[in-house]
């Protein structure tokens, strides 16, 4: 009887032992697949949909994955979503998804070579002087471009920028009506912008705007910018 119980308890280990062996020869992690696309762009104020992954581990089966992260569209940013699974020897697998939230008129951003065109009382057209326009997008508010400086106008304070909206379709941009001082043969006075223009790709802008003092007739500009 006790010789039975002995081989009992050996035999018991062996299969302790064979069983500790077996779990540490799994090094092998389990496997993420992520639902959706492994780089999402958004538009700022987008919603943000989670499609979360599906994790498999060749010993374990399937393995719900831990999701870490967040994603806040009101500003541009980029965000990196975190997805883990762990099997039960402890091996650690780890896939993330990237959201970059932006600008979708962000294409429009950088310099072009621009040429005023004024109109004259007369309708006659004068041509002024070639210049570098800088453009940058709107780091909070969709499809709103910023002129860093416009035509050839000295601002009061040099700071200050011109607004323009692009429509949905990005073949037509919008200034709203807006206002700031500049300063003209040294004198500085109170200015107010308005316009519309159109868009060619991201290699030609062409916008007519009004240049007026209040209660004073405007003067229309036509700008041509091209790459």
């Amino acid at each position: 009887m006790t010789l039975r119980k002995s081989h009992l308890i050996i035999v018991l280990i062996a299969i302790a032992l064979n069983w500790q062996a077996c779990k540490k020869q799994d090094n092998e992690r389990p496997v993420i697949t992520l639902n959706g696309d492994a780089l999402i762009y958004l538009p700022l104020q987008g919603k943000y949909i989670e499609y979360g992954a599906n994790a498999h581990d060749n010993k374990d089966g399937d393995i719900a994955p831990l999701i870490s992260g967040f994603v806040n569209t009101s500003g541009k940013a980029t965000y990196t979503i975190t997805y883990s699974a762990t099997d039960k020897n402890g091996n650690v697998a780890k896939v993330i998804r990237t959201v970059i939230v932006q600008n979708p008129a962000e294409y429009l951003s950088g310099t072009f070579h621009a040429e005023k065109l004024g109109y004259d009382s007369l309708g006659v057209i004068t041509s002024d002087s070639l210049y570098i326009q800088t453009i940058s997008s709107s780091t909070t508010v969709n499809n709103k471009i910023v002129f860093t400086k416009f035509a050839s106008i000295t601002f009061v304070p040099n700071t200050t920028v011109i607004n323009a909206d692009i429509d949905a379709t990005h073949l037509l941009l919008n200034i709203p009506p807006q206002n700031s001082f500049a300063k003209i043969n040294n004198v500085t006075k109170k200015h107010y912008y308005w316009g519309n223009g159109t868009l060619d790709g991201d290699s030609v802008i062409q916008l007519t705007y009004f240049d007026s003092l209040a209660n004073m007739k405007s003067d229309r500009y036509t700008i041509r910018m091209t790459r």
